[in-house]
């Protein structure tokens, strides 16, 4: 998502700490090849489809972001991709003035815009799908309106929402995260961020240290980030784990857990 941020800024972004994986590159190779002209893309591959090799996250944020183009671009990409549903997604972007087909739902997935704005209800079952048309539809031709009747990852919404504050964007919602109102016509400013480490990566360290005899410490974890997952560290507190929080670092120790 940070990347896709960077690309279509206005000006010089920097992002510091990223994690480099199989997801992370999926994103970046699409990123680096577009140089945000969706358009120019389109136009050089010949009908050719963009592999995402395993990137779920890339498939549905790309697959918005695209939709600000005028041509026809297809996603796919290995068998676990192809089992990612689709299909709350491109039923929203239906609404939103895109074209989209897909394989029952699921990639290869072609999307066509352009994404005008409007109004259009949001599935709810995945995040990524409201991430997704959050990210592109602050760059539409009109305003929005999302509503859903429920809201799965919440707490990764709210991510989503802090980062397009951070990129000078204005989106307006309700408490329960169920209706928002977006502007279009707006621009992603650049900015500078440190990615703090991911609380679902740290919990295989965390799992290792309370087992270990030795101390394992892990870095660049930030508690006032919004991640939902780092209520694991919680819920070892309150097993009795031997955890140290200090500023740069988690220090675990070897625990008896109750």
């Amino acid at each position: 998502m940070n990347k896709i941020m960077k690309i279509v800024a206005l000006g010089d972004s920097i992002i510091k700490g990223v994690l480099f994986n199989q997801e992370a590159n999926g994103c970046g190779h699409y990123s680096l090849s577009d140089h945000n002209i969706i358009d120019y893309i389109a136009d050089h591959l010949h009908g050719e489809a963009i592999n995402l090799g395993n990137s779920g996250t890339t498939l549905r944020i790309i697959t918005a972001a695209s939709a600000l183009g005028k041509n026809e671009i297809t996603f796919d990409g290995d068998a676990s991709l192809r089992t990612r549903i689709m299909a709350g997604e491109l039923s929203s972007l239906s609404c939103l003035g895109a074209e989209c087909t897909s394989s029952n739902g699921f990639a290869p997935v072609t999307v066509k815009g352009p994404l005008l704005g409007g109004t259009a209800k949001v599935d709810g079952t995945t995040g990524q799908y409201l991430t997704a048309l959050l990210m592109s539809l602050v760059l539409a031709e009109k305003d929005s309106t999302l509503t859903l009747d429920f809201l799965n990852e919440a707490d990764y919404v709210k991510i989503t929402l802090d980062w397009l504050s951070l990129c000078g964007l204005k989106v307006n919602y309700s408490e329960d995260l169920l209706h928002f109102e977006i502007p279009g016509n707006q621009q992603y400013q650049p900015f500078t961020r440190v990615i703090p480490a991911d609380f679902s990566t740290a919990a295989f360290p965390l799992a290792a240290g309370l087992i270990a005899g030795k101390d394992v410490k892990i870095a660049n974890l930030d508690f006032d980030d919004l991640q939902g997952d780092k209520k694991v560290f919680d819920y070892v507190k309150a097993m009795n784990g031997n955890i140290t929080i200090n500023k740069d670092e988690v220090i675990v120790k070897k625990s008896n857990l109750i």
